[in-house]
């Protein structure tokens, strides 16, 4: 389902720009698999499973133990097969890692959490879109909060209040950087927030992301405005018209946006992948970002992969 949705937009991508070429482009699917597909027989007993409540927030494997892999995050998976691509195609150019709903919520916390030093040679692209929560820079959320109904609401995979919580993946870094430098070295990097605008769904009950707004588009619009604040754009976002500025897409480093960043309000798209990917930003930021719009084919020498995590809950 997920590769089909990513293939028909490469396809659309093709089908629309002259210096689009799609045998350029190699679309990889990390499978992570969980207790239910264990149960249900779809993993062997050398395939890494893990919890679901928590593979979508850089959880470790809960088996098999006895191969050692109990201490293996979908963050580490996430990097070897970053490292595979690169070995495989050692001309790549760019990586895109995309997620649509909790997909989202695991590129958003690697996109954050990803160490430093592992020498990529290919540009990295985070593509977050429609993500049912977020891993915040501060304590302070945007809905009324209640700590004693909701203690959690700060701490990982919401927030850094218990650093205990977050994956021994990210604990060298978050002790070296702390909470305010993990989202300083995020707004360096190539990141796409991308939300439908009619994605008025909640997908959830849990009083965690609820805090953090109503529904998907909400939470988007509002953890932009934090990380903005968070890295010392509010300034800019407050003159641009705050939150009313950010109810459409805003170009890299308008209104206070980091400046690798984009921020993308796809139109007529709800919480629904397939509309999300093959509209035209999506189509942009997935597949033509980088490509010159007067090249042709035959001269398109630019190698990319599309990594995708998807599952579409929350």
């Amino acid at each position: 389902h997920y590769w089909t949705n990513l293939a028909n937009t490469r396809n659309k991508a093709w089908g629309n720009n002259a210096a689009f070429d799609k045998s350029k482009v190699s679309i990889v699917l990390p499978q992570l698999l969980r207790q239910a597909d264990k149960d249900a027989g779809a993993a062997i007993d050398s395939d890494i499973w893990w919890d679901p409540n928590t593979y979508g927030y850089g959880g470790s494997a809960l088996g098999p133990t006895a191969l050692g892999s109990s201490g293996i995050s979908t963050l580490d998976v996430l990097d070897a097969t970053i490292a595979w691509i690169e070995a495989r195609y050692p001309k790549v150019q760019r990586i895109v890692l995309i997620g649509h709903s909790l997909g989202a919520q695991l590129i958003q916390r690697y996109g954050l959490l990803r160490r430093d030093g592992q020498g990529t040679r290919a540009r990295l692209d985070y593509i977050i879109m429609n993500a049912g929560s977020f891993a915040y820079p501060v304590k302070a959320r945007p809905m009324p909060v209640n700590s004693s109904s909701c203690p959690a609401f700060d701490t990982w995979p919401y927030g850094f209040a218990s650093p205990t919580s977050v994956p021994p993946y990210a604990a060298a870094d978050l002790a070296r950087l702390g909470t305010k430098g993990l989202h300083t070295r995020f707004a360096t990097r190539n990141v796409h927030i991308s939300l439908g605008s009619d994605d008025y769904a909640s997908g959830t009950k849990r009083c965690e992301p609820l805090t953090q707004g109503s529904y998907h588009l909400s939470r988007g619009r509002f953890y932009t405005a934090a990380v903005i604040n968070a890295t010392g754009g509010m300034a800019a976002y407050t003159a641009a018209g705050g939150n009313t500025r950010f109810k459409s897409t805003v170009g890299r480093g308008q209104a206070g946006l980091p400046a690798p960043w984009t921020y993308d309000i796809v139109s007529g798209c709800g919480h629904v992948q397939e509309c999300m990917y093959q509209s035209v930003l999506g189509i942009k930021r997935i597949m033509l970002d980088g490509f010159s719009a007067t090249a042709s084919r035959k001269r398109a020498s630019r190698l990319d992969a599309l990594l995708g995590v998807d599952e579409d809950e929350d």
